[in-house]
């Protein structure tokens, strides 16, 4: 689809159509009302003056008046009635047509391309879009009501107006395309002005998410970050208020504008009628019936081109989502797929950071085998972490190839090759969730409560969760629940086993989930690790070398290359950087031991 204001507009209406046919009726119904209001109310006092002229009787009076105000009262209510709930069932097809796609739509997204500033600042676009119900998706349906309510009232008007000239008419006519040429310029000025602020509307929300976080509370507390933080808020505040003051001056101009025209507007319309009437061309109710007729048409006429302007702005602040849910560098979808077993080849890979000119890996070759039990060690930055995401698919390689079973990742099914997947990285991040939704990623209705069971076996987490009050029902911290339980970093770290038994993939990725831990405690931890891998291939990255000794294969890195390769006795036969490395830790581990051992007899001493 084209993205034209028409074509999102007619889009916008026939998604509320699909969503709820209900509530375009009764927009449609609010549409007759207002008009039917408006011209009610400019009847009124011509009406009122017309009875007293006429009527000798003062009941009759009295009833007539009394009449024409319940008419109106009935109408007003009625008006006010259907723009309240209207204003709140918007509300549901723009969480469920918009936010819930664009959350989709975030799933979708390659990693790599994700992770850049362009991608963030779309999405952050795409977010303000929908974040009001005044602006954006959800206010064309309010524009929609004022357009066509205005439309229909000015057909109206007009009939009587051409009864008196078209001069009045005329003039009016120049009036409101002048407020309207005018609106629309400013209007697109602030926009422009508007876009500036996504960055830091974006810096706004991380350091709003920080006071969320327990975790980082901690580190607050403790460092005394208060003034930091509060410091790096107040400069992004003030920037965000100099941006908002200078997108601001031309919500001024149109105000101004407004009182100019609508001053002149209202002049030539007074006297007019005044002329008409000394002339004797029109009687004192027709005065004040042309004068209500020709004050409300002006009136009319200026919020619709007005409404019409915001109408265009809220559409061009919509088409950034509509740009975000068509952004087109999503994962394979539609691809092959690929049987486990795996079969792994590197070949001549080489990867770089968008917007970055350094290469994280540079020709880099490997062969992954079937059942094999590989691990990838080195120092930090050696470009461990970056071979995983280009394995699991989350990124994709600048050039060479990774073949899956002999077939390039790129033409593979992301979905599925995800399924057959196991990955847990260096970041604990479990979701604020049940214990079994974490473990199995599924709703409760749908998991497997025994398989559950057996994971916090194997991860020998099942004394600890069955003494909770809920059990697996328990929730994970208190976001979503205020009873929910904190884990310490080991029951977390044996979470993320549990999880990954459950699913049972067909390739286990490790990425230093176990960095935290103490070096004896992470060697246990990756035994386990191995014992449930049998028989299928399992990737296992530490910087720590004794965690890893019992592999298959181990590839020493540095800076993106392999410096070593083979299993432990080999490397450490080579006597190369594995063996200088090992027998540092090795020393450092044993020093510790050490220290632990003195300390534990001189307390028992």
């Amino acid at each position: 689809m084209k993205l034209t204001r028409w074509n999102i507009y007619k889009d916008l209406l026939y998604r509320l159509w699909e969503c709820d046919p209900h509530v375009v009726k009764m927009m449609l119904l609010e549409i007759v009302i207002s008009v039917i209001e408006g011209f009610i109310a400019v009847l009124l006092p011509a009406a009122i003056i017309q009875f007293i002229t006429t009527t000798q009787d003062w009941i009759t009076l009295v009833l007539q008046i009394f009449g024409l105000f319940a008419v109106y009262g009935i109408f007003s209510m009625l008006h006010v009635y259907l723009a309240t709930r209207n204003s709140m069932q918007y509300v549901i097809p723009r969480q469920k047509l918009f936010i819930l796609p664009v959350a989709k739509k975030v799933q979708e997204l390659t990693y790599s391309y994700y992770e850049t500033k362009p991608a963030q600042e779309k999405l952050e676009n795409a977010i303000r879009a929908l974040d009001s119900n005044w602006e954006g998706a959800e206010a064309v349906y309010h524009n929609t009501v004022v357009v066509f309510s205005a439309i229909f009232s000015l057909v109206l008007y007009a009939v009587f107006i051409s009864r008196i000239g078209l001069p009045i008419l005329l003039a009016l006519l120049f009036i409101s395309f002048l407020h309207y040429g005018i609106y629309e310029k400013c209007y697109a000025l602030y926009l422009k002005k508007d876009e500036e602020k996504a960055e830091n509307y974006s810096k706004s929300r991380y350091f709003n998410s920080l006071s969320q976080k327990s975790a980082r509370g901690k580190d607050i507390r403790l460092y005394q970050m208060q003034d930091l933080l509060k410091a790096k808020m107040q400069e992004n505040n003030d920037i965000l208020v100099q941006k908002t003051i200078a997108a601001s001056k031309y919500k001024g101009w149109i105000a101004q504008t407004d009182v100019i025209l609508g001053f002149i507007r209202d002049g030539i319309t007074y006297g007019y009628l005044i002329y008409l009437m000394m002339h004797g061309m029109i009687e004192m109710s027709s005065f004040v019936l042309y004068i209500g007729i020709v004050i409300s048409y002006g009136q009319r006429f200026t919020a619709l081109t007005a409404e019409i302007a915001k109408l265009h702005s809220n559409l061009d602040l919509t088409k950034r989502t509509y740009e975000f849910e068509m952004d087109k560098n999503v994962i394979n979808q539609d691809g092959k797929k690929a049987s486990a077993p795996f079969d792994i080849i590197f070949e001549n890979v080489s990867f770089q950071y968008p917007e970055s000119e350094k290469y994280v890996l540079k020709n880099f070759n490997l062969h992954f085998t079937t059942g094999e039990k590989l691990a990838l060690v080195g120092v930090n930055g050696a470009g461990k972490t970056t071979i995983v995401k280009l394995l699991s698919g989350l990124y994709t390689p600048t050039s060479g190839r990774i073949l899956v079973n002999g077939i390039d990742l790129k033409e593979i099914n992301k979905e599925d090759y995800f399924s057959k997947l196991g990955i847990v990285f260096q970041e604990i991040d479990l979701f604020s969730m049940t214990i079994g939704e974490n473990i199995s990623c599924m709703h409760e209705e749908d998991y497997d409560e025994n398989r559950v069971q057996e994971a916090l076996r194997i991860s020998k987490l099942d004394t600890i969760v069955n003494q909770l009050p809920k059990e697996i029902h328990s929730y994970i911290n208190t976001d979503l629940s205020p009873d929910g339980i904190n884990l310490s970093g080991g029951q977390q770290q044996r979470l993320l086993l549990a999880k990954a038994y459950y699913k049972n993939p067909s390739l286990l990725i490790l990425d230093e989930p176990t960095a935290a831990l103490d070096a004896l405690a992470e060697k246990d931890l990756y035994e386990e690790y191995k014992e449930i891998t049998k028989d299928k291939s399992a990737l296992f990255i530490s910087h720590r070398l004794a965690s890893t000794r019992f592999c298959d294969n181990i590839v020493f890195l540095e800076n993106g290359e392999i410096i070593e390769q083979g299993t432990h006795e080999q490397l450490m036969k080579l006597n190369g950087k594995y063996a200088e490395m090992f027998d540092v830790q090795a020393k450092y581990y044993k020093e510790e031991e050490q220290d632990e051992t003195q300390a534990i007899l001189s307390t028992n001493a």
